[in-house]
């Protein structure tokens, strides 16, 4: 798991409002697309909190959109403990990537993985009654690192948005499937990923895998594991 050390410089008066001051920023910076000029408009807006970004790879990076996003996503009346919603998503995804690690695959880059975890997420959300407001913040806020990347590459997030999710594997013409209700069974060996993407750098869309811009299970276990405690910190 990433470590996160908030400097003194940049803590505010709670956990969450540190969190959405480093995340506004490092969506700024984001990707490999990003300016020195985007770099130097987040110091301007945000002064010592831009020194941050330069210790933050972009998986860190990840883990704190995401997480911000997911806090801001769940409502202020929601009853349920966070920590019964992480630990019920932390099995499915677990179970996600171990079926992409038998398969000997690696996970598409382009903030595509995150967009590939909706499917069997919404499943959950279907099966957990008291935790599913909460699971399903998570399934809007997985849309954040790739709508973050479209913007440091100085798309149209919704053009970029439109034209990847009519890309994405569904019930209609995929054969395997995993976790989609009415279609294949759960426990099926078989799993789609997620391949149509965006490149930044070419600002072009191609498929990922194709194009080199993979990230492995062991990443994305990493990613997913700090999003999970920082949105535990920042809401309990």
């Amino acid at each position: 798991m990433f470590d996160f050390i908030l400097q003194p410089h940049i803590r505010s008066n709670d956990f969450s409002g540190q969190l959405t001051l480093l995340a506004e920023n490092a969506a700024i910076s984001y990707g490999p697309a990003y300016s020195n000029a985007a770099f130097l408009l987040a110091k301007e807006k945000a002064g010592d909190v831009a020194k941050e970004l330069n210790n933050l790879k972009d998986g860190q990076k990840t883990a704190v959109i995401l997480a911000n996003a997911w806090v801001n996503n769940v409502a202020a009346s929601v009853s349920e403990p966070i920590d019964r919603a992480v630990k019920a998503v932390d099995q499915r995804i677990d179970k996600y990537l171990d079926k992409v690690q038998s398969e000997g695959e690696v996970l598409p880059g382009s903030g595509l993985w995150e967009l590939g975890l909706a499917r069997p997420l919404e499943q959950l959300a279907e099966k957990q009654n008291k935790s599913a407001e909460i699971i399903r913040a998570l399934i809007i806020a997985l849309k954040q690192p790739f709508l973050c990347l479209v913007q440091s590459a100085g798309l149209d997030t919704y053009d970029a948005y439109a034209q990847v999710k009519c890309n994405l594997p569904n019930q209609f013409y995929s054969l395997h499937h995993f976790g989609l209700s009415g279609s294949v069974a759960v426990d099926s060996p078989y799993i789609d990923l997620p391949r149509y993407g965006l490149d930044v750098m070419t600002r072009r869309f191609c498929n990922v895998k194709n194009c080199g811009i993979t990230q492995t299970v062991d990443e994305v276990r990493q990613i997913w594991e700090s999003t999970a405690r920082l949105c535990e910190q920042a809401i309990i």
